[in-house]
């Protein structure tokens, strides 16, 4: 029975006879010709492809490259928008929950808070900053300085705007350091001249937008 079995499958090497299959020096391929198993390696869609047509419409669902950049630069712009708007609600906060007279009775100095101002005059160098300090330096010291004094107040004064700082460091003998800014209608807003009239009281006039208003044009007859 064993061996009509065998002779069934003389094609099974090495099934019946014990002996096994011998080895052979046969290389796998390298690349599969096209049509092998129906594999075809893919190929770029042209024009002249049959079916061409009929993936045209998926073509136009893609959104070209300028239409993205546009996109990117719309959502850029939306961005800087809402941070301008979010800086804007907080300006107006700002305003509305201060002390108006701080910045004086048109809001003038709010766009002028926390900048500082200098002009050299003589050996010094002298600084004011609104809502801060004014110092008086040699020129050409980097730091430090005489303290004339902090922030005080804006007052109206003839007519003019006067800012004033005071409790700056005690003269030798005399009083405490003080500094005033007289502000006159200008174009740009500079210090144009520093004085010491009296001793420790340092007086300046400063030219700025924010004193052309309507008592500049009364006073002036404008």
């Amino acid at each position: 029975a064993a061996e009509r079995r065998c002779s069934q499958r003389e094609d099974a090497v090495g099934v019946c006879s014990g002996k096994e299959e011998e080895e052979t020096d046969a290389e796998f391929p390298l690349s599969v010709p096209d049509g092998y198993y129906a594999y075809y390696e893919p190929q770029v869609r042209t024009p002249a492809d049959e079916i061409s047509p009929f993936f045209a419409a998926m073509d136009l669902l893609r959104m070209p490259g300028d239409l993205t950049n546009a996109k990117k630069t719309v959502e850029d712009i939306g961005t800087k928008l809402v941070s301008t708007r979010r800086e804007l609600t907080k300006l107006e906060n700002e305003l509305d929950s201060s002390d108006t007279s701080k910045y004086g009775v048109d809001g003038e100095l709010f766009m002028m808070r926390d900048s500082c101002h200098k002009i050299e005059s003589g050996k010094y160098e002298y600084e004011v900053c609104i809502f801060g300090k004014a110092t008086q330096r040699d020129i050409g010291q980097k730091g430090g300085g005489t303290h004339l004094g902090s922030w005080d107040s804006l007052l109206m004064e003839n007519g003019h705007r006067t800012l004033k700082w005071d409790k700056g460091t005690k003269c030798w003998n005399g009083p405490a350091r003080s500094a005033e800014v007289i502000v006159t209608c200008g174009r740009a807003t500079k210090i144009l001249s520093a004085d010491e009239p009296e001793t420790c009281r340092y007086v300046f006039t400063m030219e700025s937008p924010i004193a052309c208003d309507e008592q500049f044009k009364l006073n002036n007859s404008l």
